[in-house]
């Protein structure tokens, strides 16, 4: 009897769907700010209207994100970012980029995708 894990499993849809199953890393950030509440609260509106997309939808079959929060001590400006997990088929960056560029209403500024050990592809 074979056991998988829950992206074993997930590979496996995709691949019957015919699409090629990637892991990839991603991070979203936004632009640093003074207010950190209302910084969170434009971050998750973002992440949730991406994540609404077409274009995500038709790309990832699922995702797990963490948020990270840090304070620029010269600046006194938070810096807000998600870092996350995409399962899905290939994420190329700059479409990310185009894409949270629309989500954040043009105050995401830097979008970064890299691959993982973990290759579904075979």
């Amino acid at each position: 009897m074979e056991i998988l894990t829950t992206l074993q499993v997930y590979a496996k849809i995709l691949q019957r769907a015919g699409l090629r199953p990637w892991l990839r890393f991603f991070t979203l950030t936004l632009r640093s700010q003074e207010n950190l509440e209302a910084m969170l609260k434009d971050l998750e509106a973002a992440r949730a209207r991406l994540f609404r997309r077409t274009w995500w939808k038709g790309r990832v079959a699922g995702a797990i994100v963490k948020l990270e929060i840090t304070l620029n001590l010269e600046t006194d400006g938070w810096h807000v970012h998600v870092h996350g997990i995409a399962l899905g088929d290939y994420l190329p960056e700059d479409e990310l980029e185009r894409e949270w560029a629309e989500a954040t209403k043009g105050e995401g500024f830097i979008v970064d995708v890299r691959g993982t050990p973990l290759d579904y592809r075979k």
